[in-house]
């Protein structure tokens, strides 16, 4: 693991946080024509909710004391499970899974990428339970990749290579981009701090996601298959990077779109307190399309928490997700989990410009804590070795 060094104030969830939402408010500027007029109350929430993160994280410094640094004593040791994902599930997924699917889809499949996709989402849409089985298997792989080279920083560099290509085919055979997005942060902040790579390459892995998210939306046809390249970027900037708040403030002007029940809690708690008499309606998978004017149907990490309980729960939520942020922030060299879960907590951080994904995101986070449990089970629960 790398010592402390002056750059780390680059991954700070305080300076993520402001730095993301600082660009928010200068795009949607430099924007300003491609956008309905916002009102205030918008802006006002946003900055009550930022006052409330960075507050939460003060108060994670104040309750976690100084900056932790911990030699790792079995940083050489590679636990039981993390071998079996290693040798047998990796393996196992790139051979039953991964190559027929690559196969299928470009040798056997009349349809494009695009068409791919959206027939995917259709799917999912319908509760189709086979391909959500199969996105959860992707899923499962990415996170096991990820696990697998934090808790083993002293495996041969082509091994790691091995790991980390089989967990990006995961992620692109989602098509989904917000996994790569995951996956992409993650590895670059595990591998930097286990001193494998620099700082450069490190830089270099996530400018090499923003690549890839906007060559995926120009060969998916996001924008329209008669723009060219650049009008593509341009577009598909516009609508995934700044369209979030321009939902959220359609919301808060508007009301629109007008969905019932807690957004706050899951599906499966519902169903749970169903049957206990206390009715909530389901949150549909996705939300409804709204006009800003460019379509979209995302309102950012903001969105649930104002649905459920106005500015105040605002406050509270991004209270908490600042508290939580920094904890694991302080305490990323503690131990091999420790840069793991750090690192998965950027995720949800970045895409609070997009939407909630600290409870939305919930079946990945039960991933999280099955292969966790499967972990400590291999170990007979000796959780210091790890």
């Amino acid at each position: 693991m790398q010592k402390i060094k002056t750059s780390d104030w680059l991954i700070n969830p305080i300076f993520i946080f402001l730095s993301l939402w600082g660009m928010q408010a200068l795009g949607h500027i430099v924007f300003l024509d491609s956008f309905y007029p916002f009102v205030t109350d918008t802006w006002v929430i946003v900055f009550f909710g930022g006052v409330a993160f960075v507050v939460g994280c003060f108060f994670a410094n104040i309750f976690n004391g100084k900056y932790r640094h911990t030699d790792l004593k079995n940083k050489e040791y590679v636990p039981r499970f993390i071998k079996i994902c290693i040798k047998f599930l990796l393996p196992a997924y790139i051979l039953g899974v991964a190559l027929p699917l690559i196969i299928s889809i470009f040798f056997d499949s009349t349809q494009s990428l695009s068409e791919l996709r959206n027939s995917l989402i259709d799917s999912v849409g319908n509760n189709d339970r086979e391909v959500i089985l199969i996105s959860y298997l992707h899923y499962l792989i990415v996170i096991a990749s990820l696990l697998s080279i934090s808790c083993a920083p002293t495996l041969r560099g082509r091994v790691v290579t091995y790991i980390a290509i089989t967990g990006m085919l995961a992620g692109f055979l989602t098509f989904g981009r917000v996994i790569l997005l995951l996956y992409f942060s993650s590895l670059s902040i595990i591998l930097y701090f286990q001193g494998r790579i620099k700082k450069k390459i490190a830089f270099f892995i996530l400018f090499s996601f923003v690549v890839i998210f906007f060559l995926l939306a120009f060969l998916l046809n996001k924008g329209g298959s008669e723009n060219n390249i650049f009008e593509s970027i341009a577009w598909n900037f516009k609508v995934y990077v700044l369209s979030g708040l321009a939902g959220f403030n359609n919301y808060v002007a508007k009301g629109d779109p007008d969905i019932s029940g807690w957004l706050l809690v899951p599906n499966f708690i519902k169903n749970f307190l169903s049957a206990l008499g206390v009715q909530s309606e389901i949150t549909p998978s996705l939300f409804p399309f709204v006009e800003t004017p460019l379509p979209g149907n995302v309102y950012t990490a903001f969105f649930p928490w104002y649905h459920d309980g106005g500015i105040l729960a605002v406050c509270i939520g991004f209270f908490i997700i600042g508290f939580i942020s920094m904890f694991l922030f302080k305490n990323r060299y503690k131990s091999k989990l420790s840069l793991f879960n750090y690192s998965l907590s950027l995720y949800p951080l970045i895409m609070s410009i997009f939407e909630e994904q600290y409870l939305r995101a919930y079946p990945l986070w039960a991933i999280v804590f099955l292969l966790y449990v499967f972990l400590y089970i291999f170990e007979g629960f000796k959780i210091r070795k790890i």
